[in-house]
């Protein structure tokens, strides 16, 4: 049975991009830590990450010449994916971005350890979710899929599309902290296009 999890590939020289973009936002201090509930609370033993919106990051930050162009061949590649997974299991109905992804930095040992759904409460516009990873590693980080039990593997440059909603409620593994590897994701949303949306649909 088909588990409405697709994958995509993003190049390397976009996914380059991409990290470097994640680094600078480290280094700039600009990744707060990650919150959670309709409240935006902290609870570390949930949800252990520090994370930025992209449009909250400065100019100085992405402005750069080689980040730029890898932001714009990375919204290509998200709104080709949209529609290739619109295809599939949508028929087509054209949709749009709910806003500006996520950079998430997961510290050693660090995860969204609650199993969630992104689309509820004040979320229920997301329809469709999306995962990119910056980092590769062989033993754990995987994105846990709890219905479906089916797990997915971090490997750099990967992309994955899902519901956003409660048939597809997820959570991230730990890697062990003695490993010393940081987890660095990108994700966001797409809602359907309507009128009075002013991002283009996919088609």
């Amino acid at each position: 049975m088909n588990n409405f999890i697709e994958q995509y590939w993003v190049d390397d020289n976009t996914i380059d991009c991409l990290s470097e973009l994640a680094n600078n936002c480290n280094g700039a201090g600009l990744l707060q830590p990650g919150k959670i509930g309709v409240d935006g609370q902290v609870d570390t033993a949930l949800k252990n990450c520090y994370e930025v919106n992209i449009s909250q990051v400065p100019p100085q930050v992405c402005g750069d010449q080689f980040i730029s162009y890898g932001l714009d061949d990375y919204k290509g590649h998200l709104m080709d994916s949209i529609q290739k997974y619109s295809h599939k299991y949508m028929s087509d109905l054209p949709m749009c971005p709910t806003g500006a992804p996520k950079i998430q930095w997961y510290p050693p040992g660090g995860a969204y350890f609650a199993e969630h759904f992104d689309n509820g409460m004040e979320h229920d516009h997301r329809q469709i979710a999306f995962i990119t990873y910056l980092t590769d590693h062989e033993e754990g980080g995987e994105t846990t899929f709890v219905h479906q039990n089916y797990k997915v593997k971090p490997q750099k440059g990967k992309t994955i599309f899902f519901p956003a909603g409660f048939t597809h409620k997820h959570k991230s593994e730990p890697i062990d902290a003695r490993k010393g590897e940081h987890r660095v994701i990108i994700t966001g949303w797409f809602q359907f296009f309507t009128a009075l949306d002013e991002t283009r649909p996919h088609r």
